[in-house]
């Protein structure tokens, strides 16, 4: 089954992230396709990758020892936007669990959205500008970030250097009979396939939008990110208002925190609590970032730090106490 090979918790899971992978391998090479034709004005454009980076490495030391510096600085630039799209996925996802959708996927989504529709907006305002390429790139940045992270690097849906590598060793490994990662090698071709048909569409799309055509994949990016938030408010049963602002894990939590529950007395009952609060948001890495909301959920059933304190020195008093026997 895919969604045990693919590591999803369910067959529903394992589709929907492929069908978003697919579909966002197809809108990078949309952009990407705009951004390197050199048509997004009648009289010709500034011909960038904004997909990757790899280029822009080698061309910023190529025009720096060449004393271009301008044109150093702009490739540095790119280079720097697609860092931060995905220190931006880093931050908004700190402890990534892979085959998990986790509440903060959604706001990131958001936010690379955001970055199109500004490279769009840029290239309406000052077409024969530059700008336009370097939100792109974040956005690419940002996205690439989060299919990575969710998936343990089997979908990277922006750049295909490594994808195309990973297709030709498993193709060899198939020519030696090896067919263990055949699905992987499906999944694989179909990202590149998707990549290179947005690269073939964006040509038609050029020639007759300009940079107009940045408005679609703009579109396209946002149509995607409700389709995440969508999915998560059916699977979650959460608000788009939640599943928008990643805050339908907390306020579920902090919702049957604060329910009754049969656990016997009231030191047993905090004590119980306690334990699933750590248990549930700690797999995600939240506790340190979310301290305040920690501490509001265990006010609401009556938790102080002194309690808190308590437990702590019974159970240091009872590790000290296994150490010594």
């Amino acid at each position: 089954m895919l969604h045990k090979e693919m590591g999803a918790p369910s067959i529903s899971e394992a589709y929907f992230v492929l069908v978003v992978g697919l579909l966002f391998a197809f809108n990078s090479g949309f952009v990407n396709g705009l951004c390197l034709s050199g048509l997004l004005t009648k009289e010709g454009s500034h011909k960038q990758a904004v997909s990757g980076v790899t280029a822009a490495y080698t061309k910023s030391g190529l025009y720096l020892a060449d004393g271009i510096f301008k044109e150093a600085g702009f490739e540095f630039s790119l280079i720097l936007a697609f860092v931060g799209g995905a220190i931006v996925s880093g931050l908004m996802t700190p402890q990534a669990i892979p085959h998990k959708l986790l509440p903060s996927y959604g706001p990131t989504f958001l936010l690379g959205s955001l970055c199109l529709f500004a490279a769009a907006w840029i290239a309406d305002d000052r077409p024969y500008g530059r700008v336009q390429y370097i939100f792109a790139a974040m956005a690419n940045g940002m996205q690439n970030g989060m299919s990575s992270m969710y998936t343990a690097n089997l979908i990277r849906t922006s750049h295909h250097t490594g994808t195309s590598t990973d297709i030709g060793v498993i193709l060899g490994q198939m020519l030696r009979r090896n067919w263990k990662n055949y699905w992987r090698f499906k999944v694989l071709v179909g990202l590149a396939s998707s990549f290179w048909f947005g690269g073939l569409i964006s040509f038609y799309a050029a020639t007759k939008y300009f940079h107009r055509a940045l408005w679609f994949s703009a579109g396209l990016f946002f149509g995607i990110g409700m389709t995440h938030l969508a999915y998560v408010m059916l699977t979650q049963k959460v608000s788009l208002v939640q599943a928008s602002f990643g805050t339908w894990k907390w306020d579920d939590l902090l919702e049957r925190m604060t329910c009754p529950m049969d656990l016997g007395s009231a030191s047993d009952l905090a004590d119980e609590q306690i334990n699933f609060t750590f248990d549930e948001v700690d797999q995600e890495g939240l506790v340190k970032s979310n301290t305040d909301k920690l501490s509001e959920g265990l006010g609401k059933i009556g938790i102080g730090m002194d309690y808190l304190k308590s437990l702590w020195q019974r159970f240091t008093k009872q590790q000290f106490s296994n150490e010594s026997a």
